[in-house]
């Protein structure tokens, strides 16, 4: 699924100037309140700028994995994939692809619908319409994504790219910005809920051995406190709260915690639009929850045309927990190897005959290659250049009045 991962809420770190607010300086409370309702109206565009000390500090936490971690990370996706590799009945499941025939080109249409939901969700999370089509605005978001699936930016490069292009279509980086925090954040929040629907589908089918169903006891517990505890945590401050608790543990490094420390600005804008668009906030987790929850209907469609038909309880509990495996592969290019072994691991678990999971796997792999060719081929029609996005060069169109 194109979505951002648990781990992704805090990371919409600048690749830009002006195309992109940095996460430390976005719009506190009162900037978040006075966004206006439409776009012909003043936006405020002075973000504001933190110290030299606290640039530093953000530009050292907003840095990528060192190459001794990145390497050891593609190390493990190449093992993975070895593993999914030798592993895998290629004869039979060989058999199984060959089933398809011209039916596979209905596969790519339940993710063509996933995105409809994902951007009805970041929709959702603009105080207003932004100036585009909804079919411009799907277009986006596609781009978005498939910078996203084949750069491991830790699913910031596409938010850069979607800032961007709003930008240039006159949505003022400071408030499309704000959106994006907002945008990860219900859309971990609806993953969150996915992950437990999905642990209580495995319990319920009771195909998996003993210690993988207490395993999925305690994640669907946990993943309810948190989801309990995240939501009692915005009255407060999500950041607020962290930031407190990292100050009273000793030997967490100074720079971790003045780097939530500066977060806290979010949290205004979170909850100054939480209150003054009540409906619009339950909208966002709506369109991105309905968006996992459509991600299990392209494994239903591809077991039906294989021939073993996959009960939406098998397909909830093996969509749920590959977002899991993606996100702990976030710095692999597409999470080559992590995904396909995940999937075959999973649809074992779920009772599923691995063929059916390898070829499940190759089939997904390639329906996100063709999707994400499609959206370079908007980033194309858009005359949009990765190096436009770094420097922030939509800051001259974008409107201000």
């Amino acid at each position: 699924m194109p979505h951002g991962t648990l781990d992704s809420v805090v990371q919409v770190r600048p690749f830009g100037r002006a195309s992109v607010a940095r996460i430390d300086t976005l719009p506190a409370a009162g900037h978040a309140l006075a966004v206006p309702q439409r776009e012909s109206e003043h936006i405020p565009q002075n973000l504001g700028a933190p110290p030299a000390s606290e640039r530093a500090a953000a530009s050292t936490s907003g840095r990528r994995p060192s190459p001794l971690v990145r390497g050891l990370l593609a190390a493990a996706g190449l093992g993975a994939l070895v593993w999914f590799a030798t592993g895998v009945d290629w004869r039979e499941t060989g058999r199984l692809l060959s089933r398809l025939g011209w039916w596979a080109v209905v596969i790519p249409v339940p993710y063509a619908v996933v995105y409809v939901a994902d951007t009805l969700g970041w929709l959702a999370c603009f105080p207003f319409w932004p100036r585009a089509s909804f079919a411009r605005l799907y277009r986006i978001r596609w781009a978005g994504e498939a910078v996203n699936s084949l750069i491991p930016s830790g699913y910031v490069g596409g938010e850069a790219v979607k800032v961007f292009l709003l930008a240039r279509g006159g949505v003022a980086s400071s408030v499309s910005a704000v959106a994006a925090v907002i945008s990860k954040t219900q859309q971990s929040v609806a993953q969150l809920a996915f992950l437990g629907l999905g642990a209580l589908a495995f319990l319920r089918m009771g195909t998996a051995p003993p210690g993988f169903s207490r395993a999925m006891a305690l994640v669907f517990g946990l993943g309810m406190l948190l989801l309990g505890a995240w939501i009692a945590l915005q009255r407060r401050g999500v950041f607020a709260a962290v930031h407190g608790l990292l100050r009273r543990v000793t030997g967490i490094p100074a720079r971790w915690v003045e780097a939530v420390g500066r977060l806290r600005t979010l949290d205004a804008s979170i909850q100054g639009f939480r209150r003054a668009h009540p409906r619009r906030h339950a909208g966002s987790f709506a369109g991105y929850l309905a968006g996992w929850l459509l991600d299990t209907v392209e494994l239903c469609l591809v077991g039906a045309l294989l021939g073993f038909p996959v009960t939406w309880e098998q397909a909830l509990g093996v969509e749920a927990f590959v977002g899991v495996a993606k996100a702990l592969g976030v710095f692999i290019p597409g999470a080559l190897g992590v995904q396909e072994s995940s999937i075959v691991f999973l649809c074992r678990m779920a009772g599923i005959p691995e063929s059916v999971g390898a070829a499940y796997a190759i089939i997904r792999r390639v329906r996100e290659l063709v999707f994400a060719a499609v959206g370079w081929k908007f980033l194309l029609w858009e005359q949009v250049r990765l190096r436009e996005v770094a420097r922030g060069d939509a800051a001259s169109g974008e409107s201000t009045a």
